[in-house]
């Protein structure tokens, strides 16, 4: 949890400052940002500034005293809200629609409070795992052998004409030449 001078297992909500919700985005650099009642931010624009500003990854650009730039604090999080109402609504600019995967919950039906403290209690009481798998996979890692692959990786990846990529809109596949390479 990212809250000072508190106790509370409550979690983080939208409710802040933009200075506050880049100091947690920094806070969580390479975890997952996770903000609950995005309809706390009840103007629309207001969100969708919030949304640019986590998903960009840095903060606001600053002057010093001096003149000069501040240096800017980066980061990068997988943003996930919850609330009752969209993040980002139909009106939005594109941009903001590029940078969000919305999962709307009607479809699955209606949690009630009893699954939602089920659903809360699984995740305080499993949390935590896949990350110890996955320190132990990289652990297991030969260095040695995967330098080549990522070598052979990357050139695969640079051969491929972005031009292509670009024209289909989709991400180029390798060929079957590179693919039994492998």
């Amino acid at each position: 949890r990212m809250r000072t001078g508190s106790s509370s297992n409550a979690p983080l909500t939208w409710r802040s400052t933009p200075n506050a919700l880049a100091q947690r985005a920094l806070a969580a650099n390479h975890l997952p940002l996770v903000l609950d009642e995005a309809g706390e931010l009840r103007d629309p624009v207001e969100r969708q500034d919030a949304v640019y500003g986590l998903v960009n990854g840095h903060e606001k650009a600053r002057a010093t005293r001096e003149g000069g730039l501040r240096r800017e604090a980066a980061w990068k999080v997988g943003l996930v809200s919850t609330g009752e109402m969209a993040l980002v609504d139909e009106s939005a600019r594109t941009g903001a629609h590029a940078r969000l995967i919305q999962l709307r919950m009607d479809d699955l039906g209606t949690l009630g409070a009893v699954d939602v403290d089920a659903l809360k209690s699984g995740a305080l009481s499993h949390h935590g795992h896949l990350g110890r798998a996955w320190i132990a996979v990289l652990a297991a890692v030969n260095v040695r052998e995967l330098v080549p692959r990522l070598e052979k990786l990357r050139s695969v990846l640079q051969s491929t004409s972005s031009s292509s990529v670009e024209s289909r809109g989709m991400v180029a596949k390798p060929t079957a030449a590179s693919a039994s390479n492998s």
